[in-house]
């Protein structure tokens, strides 16, 4: 598995712009990928979190993506 970092500042944000306007859709993109793992209706899976088994919805696309961008 691999790790990798962004980093905010003087550096080269997303498709390299410099700084925070590279980052612009970032706080949205949390937002909805927040309301993606509160959404029972679309989910392909649920994992139950902790002792009290809270749940946390997940979406196929959203795994393959991930899974892509880790193995890439």
């Amino acid at each position: 598995m691999g790790t990798r970092a962004v980093g905010v500042g003087s550096s080269a944000g997303a498709a390299g712009v410099p700084g925070e306007a590279g980052l612009a859709g970032v706080p949205r993109l949390l937002e909805d990928l927040a309301r993606l793992s509160e959404d029972k209706e679309s989910a392909d899976i649920v994992f139950l979190l902790g002792r009290d088994e809270t749940p946390v919805y997940g979406h196929r696309i959203i795994l393959q993506a991930r899974t892509y961008i880790l193995t890439s």
